[in-house]
């Protein structure tokens, strides 16, 4: 590679693929590999004005791709030049900045931005991008002035408290603006600039401002002013907060605009997370009219924000305010809100505990089984994949009518709600214990070993081993590995006896190799004389895992497996099932 100059060939591949715009995109994405094999003083000598120079040229300057990759690339350059000759990156961006394409634009901007970000004298960034930021944001045509919005808030972060009081007047001039594209422009960017402006200059310049577009009557305006209350609640205190967030919010949730109470279902969390408690349960209270909005994505989005909201919320709130609507909701014509309503209520009895759960008339209880009853199977699906957490915060008590539904859900029509039903019985047991997992689970889950899904099968398989580890050796031997010793003797179906032969195999991991030679061993022996191949090829690998285990005494080995695998080694019709057992026999000896 030492022999290779890496600019020239940069050009020339360049230059190779003038009239194939992919290709040229493919190769600009190796800008950095290329500035690292040129060193940082050929970087800023060759391969910067290079691209400047592409980026102003045709064909380059009407590929709007390949200048939005020449945007994007310019945020590693500094890596690659010498320290502070970012500057150099300055003027292209600051044309690309003004380019008619947005997602050009943009992208020139937030390279910029980065720019200012990384620097590390910031009296040196403040000195460079002030005339970049106030020559875009005094030009004649609409592209600059929005862009100017967007690099508002990186200026103003390293601005001097003098200069600060301009751009806040300059900002509040495009806000104002008669173009309605920079007014959504400053409108957006205004969210970033609260973070960074000091909580009295807020007030005392930018909160009349806030306010006049709070009231805009273009709706994209105001989802916008949305997003700056999310950022208010990083800058005030609780006193200041109530007035100028909480009850913000409860206005926006009565909005005319859908848009907008969807914006503000969807920072829910942000509110949550950037209140104080008591505040954010407050909040709560608004969580109603969301729950009920007439649009169904509204609805949606609340439901599925309850789940990172309730660690930072009373449960006494949620359950006054929310749990309430559930009822309904579990009863929404739309299939998608129940859905999504499913996938949280376990999340929620789990946040107000047994006694909320409880409570009330119709209580989350009586919610829960008219979702486990409900006709679409995604909405089943999700509330049986929570039947553990469910069952964990009621207790055995009021839990035997969530098991009755549970064993009818047992043989429904929809596989993968069986699989689901089978994945939450581990749960349940170690839960309840032995008598239970006896009584009310134990032949529900050997039903599963028999399904006639194979998904469904392999998915009770996986779960014996847990089965067993929380009952402990024991229990397994004397009351589990007769069932299954039961049910693989009475079946006729060879993919049920090779589900049983899979289900020995996990019970394995908690008996000793004396309980495995008594147990699973005469198992094993008898199905390498199967008719079928496939069970006595299953037969051989499992043997070969119990002996990797260790799980196999010397005693069974030599007087019962030895000389049956031998048997088939010599014997079989089937070739695949010779070469496991010669497998067999090389790891047992």
């Amino acid at each position: 590679m030492a022999d290779i100059d890496a600019f020239q060939f940069f050009k020339d591949e360049l230059s190779n693929f003038q009239d194939d715009s992919s290709e040229r995109r493919k190769i600009l994405g190796r800008i950095t590999l290329i500035a690292g094999a040129l060193g940082k003083a050929e970087t800023l000598e060759k391969l910067v004005p290079f691209l400047n120079t592409c980026a102003t040229t045709d064909p380059y300057d009407k590929d709007d791709e390949f200048l939005f990759l020449v945007a994007r690339e310019y945020k590693h350059m500094p890596d690659h030049l010498p320290p502070d000759e970012w500057r150099t990156l300055v003027p292209p961006l600051e044309s690309l900045g003004t380019q008619d394409e947005t997602l050009v634009r943009e992208e020139a901007i937030k390279t910029l931005s980065s720019l200012v970000a990384q620097a590390t004298q910031k009296n040196l960034a403040f000195d460079t991008m002030l005339p970049v930021l106030r020559r875009l944001s005094g030009a004649d045509w609409f592209s600059p002035r929005c862009s100017a919005c967007m690099l508002f808030p990186a200026v103003y972060g390293v601005a001097t408290d003098t200069v600060k009081a301009e751009l806040r007047k300059e900002y509040i001039a495009l806000c104002n603006d008669d173009t309605p594209m920079v007014k959504r422009a400053a409108a957006r960017s205004l969210a970033a600039l609260v973070s960074v402006v000091d909580k009295k200059d807020f007030f005392a310049d930018i909160m009349p401002t806030f306010t006049k577009l709070a009231a805009e009557d273009t709706d994209v305006v105001r989802v916008e002013m949305v997003k700056v209350l999310v950022s208010l609640c990083r800058i005030l205190d609780a006193s200041d907060a109530k007035e100028h967030v909480v009850d913000r919010v409860a206005k926006a949730c009565t909005d005319k605009s859908w848009r907008v109470r969807l914006q503000i279902a969807r920072s829910m969390v942000e509110f949550c997370k950037g209140l104080p408690q008591a505040l954010a349960s407050d909040l709560v209270k608004v969580w109603g009219d969301l729950l009920k909005d007439q649009q169904r994505e509204v609805k949606i989005t609340a439901i599925m924000a309850l789940k990172d909201c309730m660690p930072l919320v009373s449960a006494e709130s949620i359950q006054t305010n929310v749990t309430p609507r559930f009822q309904e909701l579990a009863s929404d014509f739309s299939t998608d809100v129940r859905t999504a309503l499913a996938k949280v209520i376990g999340y929620v009895a789990a946040h107000i505990g047994r006694a909320g759960t409880l409570q009330g008339e119709p209580n989350l209880l009586a919610t829960i089984m008219e979702l486990l009853k409900d006709e679409f199977a995604e909405v089943r699906l999700n509330v049986v994949a929570q039947t553990g957490k469910i069952c964990e915060v009621l207790g055995i008590d009021p839990v035997q009518q969530l098991l009755n539904t549970l064993h009818s859900l047992a043989m429904d029509n929809n596989w993968r709600i069986r699989m689901e039903v089978v994945q939450q019985i581990p749960l349940l047991g170690a839960q309840f214990g032995t008598e239970l997992f006896q009584n009310k689970l134990q032949g529900l889950f050997l039903g599963f070993l028999a399904d006639s899904v194979h998904a469904v099968r392999l998915a009770a398989v996986d779960n014996v081993e847990p089965i067993a580890k929380a009952f402990g050796a024991t229990w397994t031997a004397e009351h589990f590995m007769p069932k299954l010793l039961e049910q693989n003797s009475a079946t006729q179906s060879y993919l049920n006896r090779l589900t049983s032969l899979h289900a020995l195999s996990k019970v394995s991991c908690v008996l000793s190799a004396d309980q495995v030679a008594q147990l699973v061993v005469p198992v094993l022996v008898e199905a390498m004389k199967d008719k079928v191949p496939n069970v006595k090829f299953c037969s051989c690998r499992i043997i070969k895992e119990l002996a990797d285990e260790k799980k196999l005494s010397s005693a069974s080995i030599s007087s019962k497996l030895k000389p049956a695998v031998t048997e088939l080694r010599s014997q079989d019709a089937d070739g695949d099932v010779q070469v496991e057992a010669r497998r067999v026999l090389e790891v047992i000896g």
